[in-house]
């Protein structure tokens, strides 16, 4: 005789509106940060890649009429941001290949990613980023309105 199947578990259904109560919010304590200049490197195959939540971009600025565009952003970083920007970029290669005309076309791709097989040529990306302490009295400078000249 044989046996009858187990029904199957109802699907859980979807609320219409997601809702969390209060003491389910933890605001963490705010941790003691830095002024950092961060963003990509001319070799870089992007101009502006996220590490750790953290954008790094080429150029900052140039936005606004008269507002010139400057290399890479400011960024102020906690310990902890600094730890994720140092794993996420520590899984991260630049894959290269030549185009007809001799230019060279890059991806980023994650070393921990499923089908990753490391390729001759492969370079870590982090030889194209940078993130760089800006001294606390340049930091000081550069916030404070300008002294005038008379």
């Amino acid at each position: 005789m044989a046996s009858a199947a187990a029904p199957a578990p109802p699907a859980p259904t979807l609320p219409g509106v997601l809702k969390i109560e209060p003491e389910e919010m933890k605001i963490p304590e705010p941790e003691a940060t830095e002024e950092y200049h961060v963003g990509t490197k001319p070799t870089c195959p992007f101009q502006n890649v996220t590490l750790g939540g953290v954008s790094f971009p080429r150029y900052s600025g140039g936005s606004a009429v008269g507002d010139s565009q400057r290399q890479g952003a400011r960024a102020r970083l906690s310990v902890s941001q600094l730890a994720r920007i140092k794993s996420a970029v520590s899984r991260k290669v630049c894959r290269w290949r030549t185009l007809r005309d001799g230019d060279r076309v890059g991806v980023v791709m994650n070393t921990d990613q499923l089908g990753f097989r490391p390729q001759v040529g492969d370079e870590w990306l982090a030889k194209h980023v940078y993130c760089v302490k800006i001294a606390p009295e340049v930091a000081r400078i550069m916030d404070a309105e300008p002294e005038a000249m008379a």
